[in-house]
């Protein structure tokens, strides 16, 4: 859990690169790094929501095709709704 704390706060100097970060939640979750991806997954809504509009296409074609990431599938199906 310690080694969890200091690698997420290694992340926030990479808080302007949300790429990195959503490639790195899509490796976490393939490797079943579940601790880790549930973090990952919520640090682009929290942090960055104008990334995740201006790349929308490629990423609700991306977390569509992955498991566990429901809060990103969520936060897609409301932008389509509104």
């Amino acid at each position: 859990m310690l080694y969890l704390n200091i690698f997420m706060e290694e992340l926030l100097i990479w808080r302007e690169n949300v790429e990195f970060i959503f490639d790195l939640m899509l490796t976490t979750n393939e490797f079943k790094l579940d601790e880790l991806t549930n973090k990952l997954k919520t640090f682009p809504i929290d942090t960055k929501a104008s990334w995740l509009k201006t790349y929308f296409s490629h990423i609700y074609c991306t977390i569509f095709n992955e498991n566990n990431v429901e809060k990103l599938e969520n936060y897609c199906n409301d932008i389509i709704e509104r």
